[in-house]
């Protein structure tokens, strides 16, 4: 089964273009807004606010930035409360550093303020820099999955948080149908970690470290991917499985039950003709004791 599917990772114009099909599959934009309006804003704002002169400079990191988008959200909300903000973007791909760079310029007036540096890396090549510089906030948004070795990464970057500061991890949620989906069909994934929420709070737990969690209710309209015909339901299912091209690659007995299984009431949910996976997120919060 492995032989016949290749990763996604080795096909990035692909990855690019399967992960836009889902990110508006699953609307995620509008999920982060309403992330930062509630969660964001009333959880993690006060405890920095808390632990740093607001007239003080803000350090903050954000590892597999991606293309900018939610963190830039973030960023303008953050300078309602502090004058300078520092932002060290870790992505390991070229083409979003470009679309996060150009992003930034459009937004000049309300990043005012914020400075930026950008890191062409995975976060295990940014650990190996000598003596890195300390960080008030960090910021992994469905980027964990990518780390080579969850547990190590994780205290790496507890290790690089200022006393008193917050790390953000937003994750699969370990109950959610997608989760359920992906624990399934485990053989044929390649260079993907296959960890929920449950896995980072395991991690924290053993290591004593406090954090807090709040659900996120999602989904992804897999509609298209019944559809033969249909370019865009090839591309969310390419980054469902994380598989290149996976419609013609696979067989016709794996397509089979790959659609079943995602259509199933374990994992998803009718709402009139379309067909909804359940995407539930956690977002957990982690604190570092002054």
């Amino acid at each position: 089964m492995q032989s016949t599917l290749s990763s996604l990772f080795h096909d990035t114009d692909r990855y690019l273009l399967s992960l836009k099909a889902f990110s508006a599959a699953c609307g995620k934009f509008a999920i982060y807004d309403q992330w930062v309006e509630t969660i964001f804003q009333q959880t993690v704002v006060p405890q920095l606010k808390g632990a740093l002169d607001e007239q003080g400079e803000l350090r903050v990191m954000g590892v597999g930035s991606g293309s900018g988008e939610m963190e830039c959200k973030l960023f303008v909300k953050f300078l309602q409360h502090f004058p300078r903000i520092n932002i060290c973007a870790v992505e390991p791909l070229q083409e979003q550093l470009v679309k996060y760079q150009a992003l930034t310029k459009s937004k000049t007036s309300d990043l005012r303020g914020v400075n930026f540096e950008w890191r062409q890396q995975t976060i295990e090549e940014y650990e190996k820099v000598e003596e890195p510089t300390k960080f008030h906030f960090i910021v992994a948004v469905h980027s964990v999955y990518y780390f080579d070795n969850l547990e190590d990464s994780l205290m790496y970057l507890h290790s690089i948080l200022e006393p008193g500061g917050v790390t953000v991890v937003v994750i699969m949620s370990d109950d959610s149908g997608y989760f359920r989906y992906w624990d399934h069909f485990r053989p044929f994934h390649d260079k993907y970690n296959f960890i929920s929420s449950a896995d980072v709070r395991s991690i924290l737990d053993r290591h004593t470290i406090p954090y807090s969690q709040q659900h996120q209710p999602s989904h992804v309209n897999i509609t298209s991917c019944f559809d033969d015909a249909s370019e865009e339901g090839s591309m969310v299912l390419d980054f469902l499985n994380h598989v290149t091209r996976f419609k013609e690659s696979a067989t016709e007995d794996l397509k089979q039950q790959v659609l079943e299984r995602m259509a199933s009431s374990e994992c998803s949910e009718t709402s009139g003709d379309e067909i909804l996976l359940n995407n539930d997120c956690d977002t957990i919060i982690i604190s570092k004791p002054r």
